[in-house]
């Protein structure tokens, strides 16, 4: 039954390919004197598999993928069941699902907008790519997701003293266990928890591929969990920062071309402002409070400057390449 209602679903969701992005077929048609630009995509052996990190240019991410005529699933790249952080919003796949609506929807780029689960690590099937944005800004700028829950902001708040100290990864102390678990306690359900525990080094618990460590309680993480999520990262195929997108953007345009992706077309493609562009406010929390959330992220920014660091590295590659 499982396997049928997968087909069913699958052959659904390639019907929306086509219809979707009827569009983005003109406009891929009518490119480069009638060669559409899709070298690069048959060429590739492996489906891109964005991991897309909330407020942090997915959305950016996506549309690049489009106007490079791309074949991409839903209106953000997400599959069903990968389009959210929201518990409630997850279906979890394996490997072999995964295969099968490959094989049957055919898309060339597809989005994960949540973390990689038990089971989903598919490196047979996916060149994964991600761009990483520096996490308190990311986190600020979601605002609207847990700063207009007074529930949630009254929870940090008491929960972001508990917060062990700089080279402690930010992990909640075992004495202070059960004072976080009463704490949690009164928030109002699964989705509320979640949000809370989403403030805590999102990226390190996304990458660990275990669904245990994505889904821990507020302070869980460790450096042990970071060392999973840097060799996970070492990985992907395609990785940069958001701030070498923002202050190097040539040298980024040149490393999207030279990489995985094969990108040349930039064009309509502008960083949404109210995302991954904005200036993130610093009205919600207190000076003291957001250097706590900090210490709070301290694995998550080792995985941002990664990602920076690894973006200018391969930047210069590029460059001194081409200048040979």
């Amino acid at each position: 039954m499982r396997v049928v209602v997968l087909a069913a679903v699958a052959a659904t969701a390639a019907v929306g390919l086509r219809t979707q992005y009827a569009d983005y077929d003109k406009l891929c048609k009518a490119t480069a004197n009638g060669t559409v630009p899709e070298a690069q995509t048959r060429r590739r052996k492996k489906v891109l598999l964005n991991l897309h990190f909330q407020h942090g240019a997915g959305t950016y991410f996506c549309h690049l993928a489009k106007v490079n005529c791309e074949r991409v699933w839903g209106s953000a790249c997400n599959h069903y069941g990968d389009g959210g952080t929201s518990p409630h919003h997850i279906i979890v796949r394996d490997c072999a699902e995964r295969r099968h609506e490959i094989t049957v929807s055919k898309p060339s780029f597809v989005g994960l907008e949540r973390g990689i689960l038990s089971g989903e690590w598919c490196p047979d099937l996916y060149d994964y790519v991600v761009i990483v944005r520096e996490p308190v800004s990311r986190l600020l700028s979601r605002r609207v997701i847990w700063g207009t829950n007074k529930k949630i902001l009254d929870a940090l708040r008491e929960l972001l003293p508990l917060v062990g100290p700089p080279g402690a990864a930010g992990a909640v102390a075992p004495a202070d266990v059960g004072r976080r678990d009463s704490i949690l306690s009164r928030l109002r359900d699964a989705e509320e928890a979640a949000q809370v525990a989403q403030l805590d080094n999102f990226y390190t618990r996304a990458l660990a591929a275990n669904t245990s460590v994505y889904e821990g309680a507020f302070g869980a993480t460790c450096t042990s969990d970071l060392d999973t999520a840097l060799a996970r990262l070492e990985t992907f195929k395609f990785v940069t920062s958001l701030d070498y997108i923002n202050d190097h953007t040539a040298d980024a345009r040149r490393l999207f071309r030279h990489s995985v992706l094969g990108w040349t077309n930039f064009s309509n493609a502008a960083i949404n402002e109210h995302h991954a562009g904005e200036k993130a406010p610093t009205d919600i929390l207190s000076t003291a409070e957001l250097a706590l959330l900090a210490d709070l992220n301290e694995l998550d920014r080792a995985v941002w400057a990664y990602a920076d660091r690894r973006a200018l590295r391969e930047g210069l590659e590029v460059l001194a390449l081409l200048n040979r």
